[in-house]
């Protein structure tokens, strides 16, 4: 089976994530499938991940039929899974669910793991709206000076808070701002993306104990 390829299409508008984790483009076919991205983006467990992966064969009654996976997931634990993305409402008709379960079968009997996940997990808030904050910041320009500075101070400290952050280390506040998130973006700090991030001074964080550059 030959991987297939999206391009320019009339029924389809190609999206176009910038993933720093794969260091490429990740083109999708639906703004719900762009949303996913952001999780797999900032999973501090996912290693990488691609879409449109080389997919594989399933057996509908007497018809072997070919099946292309959204995605395709690298955990850093040596799992990999193969991921489906569909709207909820989509999911919840027999038929659907009943040719999923073939797909799911296909797949086990070749040594692979597929999964779905729907909209309701994937636009989940305020964290998609938070992972889309830090993604915001993950092409801010950082000085490895600043960032020791703030990196040092919060080690310090169990929890810190930005505007605490700004105050302990005479930042401007937008600067610190902009630092923390880009540094929670690059999985070396981390906070609870559950929280809302409507007033980021008071977004608290810490060191993660094992973080990856």
């Amino acid at each position: 089976m030959n991987k297939r390829r999206l391009g320019k299409s009339a029924a389809k508008n190609i999206h176009k994530f910038s993933s720093n984790k794969n260091n490429q483009l990740i083109p999708v076919e639906s703004t719900l499938e762009y949303d996913a991205c952001f999780h797999f983006e900032y999973s501090p467990q996912v290693s990488k991940y691609e879409s449109q992966p080389l997919g594989f064969f399933w057996i509908d009654g007497d018809k072997e039929r070919k099946y292309t996976p959204d995605f395709y997931v690298e955990f850093h634990d040596n799992v990999h899974i193969y991921f489906e993305v569909k709207p909820q409402r989509k999911t919840e008709s027999v038929a659907f669910m009943h040719e999923f379960a073939l797909k799911q079968k296909a797949a086990v009997e070749q040594n692979k793991r597929l999964e779905l996940i729907t909209d309701k997990q994937i636009r989940t808030q305020p964290l998609l709206e938070n992972l889309k904050i830090i993604h915001r910041y993950s092409g801010f320009a950082m000085e490895n000076v600043e960032r020791e500075r703030i990196v040092s101070c919060i080690a310090q400290h169990e929890w810190l808070s930005i505007d605490n952050i700004a105050a302990n280390l005479n930042l401007h506040i937008q600067f610190a701002i902009s630092n923390v998130f880009k540094l929670i973006g690059k999985g070396i700090l981390q906070t609870d993306l559950g929280q809302s991030f409507e007033h980021p001074t008071h977004v608290k964080v810490q060191l993660r104990e094992t973080h990856c550059e």
